[in-house]
């Protein structure tokens, strides 16, 4: 199945069936937000085409946007709990077993500008699934991680819901 089939079956159900929104939402979000299979899922591409549904069936944007926060708040705290687990051996799973440099190289990243880091890659896609982890390999405090996590993945999923959502009202209200 290629990925526009796989699209278009998930926005045809979510037309079909608003009352699964919410919980569809926060699922791919959350599946987008975990550690190693977020790189493989096309989760933005299915949230934005889900916030374009959306759109179309003046669903409430504050529901959509509380699926989606929290699904990759749940997603990231996954993500930080598995570093968290796996720190002591975690030189021997890769990336960083094929690379012995990047670990001590992301430490000192982490060091020069703290929790900046979780905040900012949050929104860059290859590294939005991977620094939760490295937060929870250098133990950063929970009641820390767990403020800017959910800080992030709040304004993330404002900003790749908005264009869906937002767009397609202005563009209806342009044409008609």
């Amino acid at each position: 199945m290629s990925l526009h089939h796989f699209t278009q079956s998930i926005t045809d159900f979510a037309q079909q069936h608003e009352s699964w929104i919410f919980l569809l939402t926060l699922v791919i979000a959350f599946i987008e937000s975990l550690v190693i299979i977020g790189l493989f899922f096309p989760g933005t591409i299915l949230i934005v085409s889900l916030s374009v549904v959306v759109g179309t069936i003046h669903y409430p944007f504050e529901w959509m946007w509380l699926a989606c926060a929290l699904g990759a708040f749940l997603g990231m705290w996954c993500s930080y709990s598995f570093g968290k687990i796996h720190k002591s051996g975690i030189d021997r799973l890769w990336p960083f077993s094929k690379k012995p440099k990047l670990l001590p190289k992301t430490q000192a990243f982490f060091h020069k500008w703290g929790l900046w880091t979780l905040f900012f890659c949050s929104f860059l896609e290859p590294l939005r699934v991977t620094v939760p982890m490295i937060c929870g390999i250098f133990s950063i405090p929970k009641y820390r991680y767990l403020l800017v996590s959910g800080a992030s993945a709040t304004c993330w999923s404002l900003l790749v819901l908005s264009p869906g959502i937002f767009g397609i009202e202005w563009l209806s209200k342009f044409i008609h």
